[in-house]
């Protein structure tokens, strides 16, 4: 299965290093074989199950916090979530006002703090991380 996922021969995955090994499949590269792929589906099936005689329909990550997308809040920079909310209040207000969102000044901020960020001597990878998901792709 590995070797029909990745495109790898048996050769080249019996010869791999553990280490090698252990890294692709702590950066969750090898998707379908890792404990989050396996995890997403086990709540999945126990969501469906418990769903399956109650009306009101309830999601895998409300029955198991940890699968929930994206970064928890409590682990989450508070320059990151200052930045989401602006847009947030940006975006809405341009709903509201029928304009397009005006968003240059607060996008060069964030590619100033993550330019800072990332020239400091230890530089936080997941602040980084997030402050580039905000930026137009």
């Amino acid at each position: 299965m590995l070797s029909l996922h990745t495109g790898w021969t048996m050769s080249d995955i019996n010869e791999m290093p553990v280490e090698e090994f252990n890294s692709y499949f702590a950066l969750n590269i090898l998707n379908p074989f890792t404990y989050d792929a396996a995890a997403e589906r086990d709540g999945l099936l126990i969501a469906e199950t418990f769903n399956s005689r109650r009306k009101k329909q309830i999601k895998s990550w409300e029955l198991f916090p940890y699968l929930r997308p994206g970064t928890p809040e409590w682990l989450s920079d508070p320059l990151v979530q200052k930045a989401r909310l602006i847009i947030q209040n940006v975006n809405n207000t341009a709903k509201i006002t029928g304009q397009p969102p005006k968003l240059n000044f607060i996008h060069n901020k964030i590619r100033e703090e993550i330019q800072l960020e990332s020239e400091s001597k230890s530089p936080d990878l997941l602040k980084i991380k997030e402050l580039k998901k905000l930026l137009p792709s």
